[in-house]
């Protein structure tokens, strides 16, 4: 996850006494705007990571303008910050009936949409380079060290 080669170390570098996140939803799939095709499992995913830094989270709304998808993301981003992100998904009633759709009836979250090769080739380079620019003229510029092996930490460098 990019998230993890570029977030997580500044956060772990800086170690700021105060997380804020500007959690805007329209890169969510169904999003007329950015059409983007992230599922809200990656907010669930994103928080859970910002969490385990154990610091005050000022999380604001922003973006999303595929309403019912924004309203069940925000409300999982929600649950995720309170602890409540068990198997046991009390919000199943959220969606199809609810929200008088017949796109999603299956709760908070969203379903899982499988990322064929073309598109993951489609953004794959893209994503290196922004990855890499960030490396080459923020972390050296901090005096960051990217790893050149996820996984791999050695001192002085954050992955």
């Amino acid at each position: 996850m990019a998230f993890d080669s570029v977030a997580v170390p500044l956060v772990e570098f800086f170690r700021p006494e105060v997380i804020v996140l500007e959690l805007g939803l329209d890169a969510l799939a169904g999003d007329p705007l950015t059409h983007l095709r992230l599922t809200n499992n990656v907010v669930v995913e994103v928080l859970e990571r910002l969490l385990r830094f154990n610091r005050p989270m000022l999380v604001a709304g922003g973006g999303g303008y595929h309403v019912e998808n924004t309203v069940r993301g925000w409300a999982l981003a929600w649950r995720t910050c309170c602890g409540e992100n068990d198997e046991c998904d009390f919000g199943m009633g959220m969606g199809g009936v609810m929200l008088a759709s017949t796109e999603w009836a299956g709760g908070l979250r969203d379903r899982t949409l499988a990322v064929t090769l073309e598109q993951r080739r489609a953004v794959e380079s893209e994503l290196q380079a922004t990855i890499e620019t960030i490396n080459r003229q923020i972390f050296r510029l901090h005096g960051i060290h990217a790893c050149p092996d996820p996984g791999v930490t050695t001192p002085g460098q954050f992955c």
